[in-house]
């Protein structure tokens, strides 16, 4: 990493050193005067009065070491540094409005739990979506490549204000642009968005309070100077994101829509303390596996750095590509046995590298699973993560008896979920011949084949770029995807640049029967509906395909291998339980065993199978409790590719009658949660501080409404009784910010609620 002294006149505010720690020292040194001073006073005469001046004296000299040892030191602590690259990233929650960032009013910053860096690496905050009404700033400096005159254009949601300095001298800003309204996310060149105004939010048409344009003929800037950048963005609801960038001044240059920030690398930099210590805690280990199985590699350090930790890991001293995480995994080969792994870790001015860890390849002992692929999930994580082996362990190991995974895929609790997922195995056709394969996902996926049964000669042949609805292969239905890129034999690396050559495998990739060959899948989910599924044909066979037709990759043609099980233990087993009626309750499992794959959990209620969508999970919860849960809960654990099941203990739940009262509703509060996980159960216990936040009673209120604009990423809840005044047929109404749901019981059992 490159490291640069700041120039003459350099902002180092922006990163304010800590208090030297000797102040403790000076303190502690004017304590021992005083206390010598004391001592000599009550000595006698003359010896008292010398001892008293040599004692003070020496005192006297040891607190001007000490003084001057602090200042060396405060000196070293506040050394600050230019490290391009980054930009500072800071985050108000709570209502905090720009103007109120920009004016120095705003207070401390806060940690944003959806992106807990302090800095960018482009000038461009991740789109989160996570929150409401808050306010975000990115500073730091613009480098500019060359000496010329450069515009500046910035898109947001919401509102926006950017400002540039003449210099490398925050307090010499000035507002350049702007976002009125909102805009959808890298739009560039159109207003996508509501209230926009394109003009603004170029530097080079932006116009001042008085109607002028004091950059309408670029901004001169000199290469290679530090030049003060900054942008504020408010959120007040709905969708969020931020992003700036530039070109020279009359050209073309602005990024096309769609496409990142080009505001990154020895463009921008940031100021602030030299890190002076990185220590590797945690060396990668030796490991062993099967083919077909996965290795990791996993490293933990300590650093003071303010600076985020490059990583680097290598393969024989050669580095990985985009191996840049804490973990590194990887399917193993059988060549890959005998390869030593390492990792390069870097701060500004430190490099500190890893020992070496060996990896064994097992030649035998493996386990292989006949007319199944396996599936990996990690939630909440990347595709380009999963592929690079940076995502770390997987959530679950599970299986699929063909490569078609569920439709729609939800939590337990009925709520959408953002995840990633792999599926890889083997294919071994039963013809020999020029093969076709498709790929349909929602959303995007890419589809991996090797030439022969080693995952390290696996090759990307195939990709979903948007989303398709499910089984469909053409990309016809329902699906703004690319149609040519689900297919191998239209497939290309660059549809923007396609070879020369035409598609690398138009003429369909040969393949020999009964011959292994390693396949794997690789999809992510953003949200909303979700499908994944591949298929293939013979080249001769491919206008056959139509939509909605099933997988052939199923049954005797596909496989995976995994390692045996030996063992499996319940860890944790379910507790008794007392409520009251209405209340919530849950009871908990955990196992533990050898096996790759996740072990499978099935609840029952006395002695039968309960079938809900928590029945297969390690906690069985009941958000709204009724007398009819009390009774014999436990749980079996069936260990996949093995024949060990084990039985839970009994837990007890006791449900006892809640004492009736009229004229109130219960008011449960729980922060960071939403409604799906509310009402399907997974948002915990609700969280009261005092009062009742949104309610005029600690868990409970006189009415059916809560308070208004108390606070933000929250779900709440309402419920009780309703007691008609009169028979009759009545009608029911609802009113929120945001979204609500109403339910309604056919009597008083919560269990018999309706929407």
């Amino acid at each position: 990493m490159d490291l640069v002294v700041p120039q003459n006149g350099a902002e180092t505010k922006l990163f304010p050193a800590k208090p030297p720690f000797h102040h403790r020292e000076i303190a502690s040194c004017k304590k021992n005067v005083d206390k010598n001073e004391r001592f000599c006073e009550k000595e006698s005469s003359s010896r008292c009065g010398e001892f008293k001046k040599l004692t003070t004296f020496s005192m006297k000299l040891n607190l001007l070491a000490a003084v001057l040892l602090a200042g060396s030191a405060l000196a070293a602590q506040a050394a600050q540094i230019f490290v391009p690259g980054y930009l500072r990233y800071e985050f108000w929650p709570g209502g905090v409005l720009k103007a109120g960032v920009e004016a120095g009013t705003a207070g401390a910053p806060s940690t944003n739990p959806a992106y807990p860096s302090d800095y960018v690496p482009s000038f461009e905050v991740p789109v989160m979506d996570f929150a409401n009404n808050y306010s975000e700033r990115i500073s730091g400096f613009f480098v500019p490549p060359a000496t010329g005159v450069y515009d500046f254009i910035i898109s947001t949601d919401d509102t926006s204000d950017l400002f540039l300095s003449t210099d490398n001298t925050p307090a010499n800003k000035r507002m350049i642009a702007q976002q009125p309204g909102w805009n959808a996310t890298r739009q560039w060149r159109i207003d996508a968005g509501g209230g926009t105004d394109l003009q603004q939010r170029s530097s080079d048409t932006w116009q001042d309070a008085t109607a002028n344009s004091p950059f309408a003929s670029g901004i001169s800037m000199v290469a290679g100077q530090q030049y003060y950048i900054e942008g504020v963005m408010n959120e007040f609801g709905g969708g969020d994101n931020f992003a700036v960038a530039y070109r020279v001044h009359g050209t073309d240059n602005y990024p096309q829509d769609g496409e990142g920030s080009n505001l990154s690398g020895k463009l921008i930099g940031v100021v602030g303390p030299a890190p002076t210590t990185l220590t590797i805690t945690t060396q990668p280990q030796n490991t062993t596996v099967f083919a077909g199985t996965i290795a990791k590699f996993k490293i933990a350090v300590q650093t003071d750095s303010v600076f985020p930790l490059l990583y680097q890991w290598r393969k024989g001293g050669a580095s990985i590509t985009n191996a840049n995480g804490t973990e590194y995994t990887l399917v193993a080969s059988s060549t890959d046995s005998g390869s030593s792994f390492d990792c390069v870790v870097t701060v500004p001015g430190i490099t500190n590298t890893s020992s070496t860890a060996t990896l064994t390849v097992s030649a035998s002992g493996a386990v292989v699973v006949n007319g199944k692929l396996k599936q990996e999930m990690w939630l909440g994580n990347s595709r380009a993560a999963v592929e690079n082996g940076t995502a770390g362990d997987p959530a679950t190991v599970s299986e699929f008896t063909s490569f078609h995974a569920p439709v729609d895929l939800l939590s337990p609790g009925g709520a959408d979920f953002s995840y990633t997922r792999r599926v890889s195995g083997y294919f071994t056709p039963t013809a020999s011949g020029p093969y076709v394969f498709f790929v349909c996902s929602d959303d995007d996926s890419d589809l991996f084949l090797s030439t022969d049964e080693s995952p390290a000669n696996k090759r990307l042949i195939a990709q979903e770029t948007a989303w398709s609805a499910d089984l469909s292969w053409s990309g016809a239905t329902g699906a703004p995807s690319v149609a040519a890129q689900k297919r191998s034999d239209s497939w290309v690396p660059d549809p923007n640049n396609p070879p020369t050559g035409g598609p690398p495998f138009a003429t369909g990739i040969s393949l020999v029967a009964g011959t292994r060959y390693y396949i794997e899948g690789v999809h992510h989910e953003g949200g909303g509906g979700d499908n994944f599924s591949a298929t293939f044909t013979l080249l001769a066979d491919v206008g056959t395909l139509t939509d909605g037709t099933p997988t052939v990759l199923t049954n005797g043609v596909i496989s995976y291998v995994t390692s045996p099980v030996t063992t499996g233990t319940i860890t944790t087993q379910p507790q008794n339980v007392t409520v009251f009626e209405s209340q919530s309750f849950s009871v908990s499992v955990a196992a533990q065993t050898d096996g790759e794959l996740s072990p499978l959990y099935q609840w029952r209620k006395g002695g039968v199978n309960l079938t809900n969508g928590f029945a297969s999970t390690t906690t069985y919860p009941v958000a709204v409790s009724a007398l009819s849960d009390g009774g014999q809960y436990d749980c079996v654990v069936t260990i996949p590719n093995s024949s060990i099941v084990l039985t839970s203990t009994v837990a007890t739940v006791t449900v006892n009658t809640t004492p009736f009262a009229t004229g109130f509703l219960k008011y449960e509060y729980f922060p960071g949660h939403t409604r799906p996980e509310v009402e399907g159960g997974t948002a915990g216990n609700p969280s009261f501080a005092g009062t009742t936040v949104g309610s005029d009673l600690s868990g409970g209120v006189r009415s059916f409404e809560s308070g208004i604009n108390f606070a933000d990423g929250y779900a709440n809840r309402f419920s009780g009784y309703f007691i008609p005044p009169t028979t009759g047929s009545y009608t029911f109404f609802v009113s929120s910010d945001d979204d609500s749901d109403l339910f309604l019981s056919t009597d008083d059992l919560p269990a018999n609620k309706r929407l």
